[in-house]
């Protein structure tokens, strides 16, 4: 990394000069950014600012076996639930009888599972609700789901196979960036075609995206290549 900020000794100039923080009546506080970036809690400030991980081992109307929740920064909590959701991934390889490589699929191919979460952390909102980003794993499928629905300009057609996203107005314009120079996040409207790719990568079935006309919603459908079952 070669940046002159290195040189910097005022650690406030250096905050100030990457936007994360903004003098206020002869007060420096931090932005919104930062909280969400680098406060151990940033709930207290936008309550919502989770990700709630719920499994249902015997389906939607069975019981649930246990939740986990998931806080701290949003690149942490991005790291904590990836990690936490690989042991509900499982792996099939098949020897080829004809030939030294071998072939195989799993339960939900990573790629597909990270762009989601990371979509879901990106394009949600964190003011105005206190809902927080769930994910809910059931025997066929993972859901991941956040608070609202898309921006205008996005409709249902958008997200399907060999579509374009159009690229609107991002709702968290500083938390692509950021999200992007941590190499979680491209911020160019390829995360959607990015997660179809990977699916049919793995020979699974499409994603499937909803939302409500209201737009109150967005859920993402990651159906699983086969059921998944205990133990965990």
């Amino acid at each position: 990394m070669h940046s002159k900020l290195i040189q910097e000794t005022d650690d406030r100039e250096i905050y100030r000069r990457m936007g994360l923080t903004v003098k206020l009546n002869g007060i420096e506080v931090p932005r919104n950014i930062a909280l969400l970036f680098f406060s151990d809690d940033p709930e207290m400030a936008f309550p919502g600012a989770r990700i709630e991980v719920v499994h249902f081992p015997e389906g939607a109307s069975g019981d649930v076996l246990q939740e986990w929740i998931f806080r701290g920064p949003l690149p942490r909590q991005v790291k904590d639930c990836m990690t936490h959701l690989k042991k509900f991934i499982r792996y099939s390889i098949q020897k080829q009888a004809d030939s030294p490589e071998s072939s195989g699929w799993v339960s939900f191919p990573h790629d597909a599972l990270e762009e989601t979460i990371v979509n879901a952390v990106f394009h949600r909102s964190y003011e105005g609700t206190r809902e927080p980003t769930k994910v809910y794993i059931y025997p066929d499928r993972i859901e991941v789901t956040s608070y609202p629905g898309p921006m205008p300009g996005l409709e249902r057609a958008h997200f399907e196979a060999g579509q374009r996203i159009p690229l609107v107005p991002a709702r968290n314009r500083r938390i692509g960036e950021m999200l992007k120079e941590l190499r979680l996040a491209e911020a160019r409207g390829t995360g959607v075609p990015k997660v179809f790719r990977a699916m049919a990568e793995n020979k699974s079935p499409p994603p499937c995206y909803e939302f409500d006309e209201q737009r109150t919603y967005f859920t993402v459908i990651l159906p699983a290549h086969e059921p998944i079952v205990p133990p965990f």
